[in-house]
């Protein structure tokens, strides 16, 4: 069990700013530590598969508009230009375990991405980062602010997506 924990440790990258650490690691690190971890985490791997690709309650910002899908909201996807309305009144957030963010072009790593809204979510336990170009990790991990330490932040580089 010991040698299971040190490798989870070692595949997550954790990162302090400013009196806040959060973990950042990559999709398929992640995946795979949750599979390869113990048997008893064969359910937490399919649950946070499930979150990621599968079809969900969720809320939905994008254009600067405000979708919702489903009685109680598992998932909130946003892109970046639309990430603020994470905390308009009347959002159904009691229930978000992931929020996944779309990052269309670099440019948008030269900015501060606020976290605090949707980091402080009740049960938000990922912050998920779908980026569609090469970037250098560094570049994400200065640009994310006001992170929860609770959530475990993971990224993924999907070119075409």
């Amino acid at each position: 069990m010991f040698f299971i924990l040190l490798m989870i440790f070692l595949s997550i990258n954790s990162f302090s700013q400013t009196n806040q650490t959060f973990s950042i690691i990559k999709r398929d690190n992640f995946l795979n530590s949750l599979r390869t971890s113990s048997t008893r985490n064969a359910s937490s791997y399919d649950a946070v598969l499930d979150l990621m690709d599968g079809v969900q309650s969720s809320i939905y910002l994008t254009s600067n508009q405000v979708k919702t899908f489903g009685a109680k909201p598992v998932c909130m996807y946003s892109d970046l230009a639309s990430l603020g309305l994470a905390n308009s009144s009347g959002l159904l957030v009691n229930y978000i375990e992931m929020v996944t963010i779309k990052v269309d072009r670099p440019s948008q790593l030269n900015s501060p991405i606020d976290l605090s809204v949707v980091s402080s979510y009740k049960s938000v336990k990922y912050i998920y980062f779908r980026v569609s170009f090469d970037f250098e990790l560094a570049q994400l991990i200065q640009a994310i602010k006001n992170c929860d330490t609770k959530c475990i932040v993971i990224y993924s580089i999907e070119k075409g997506a």
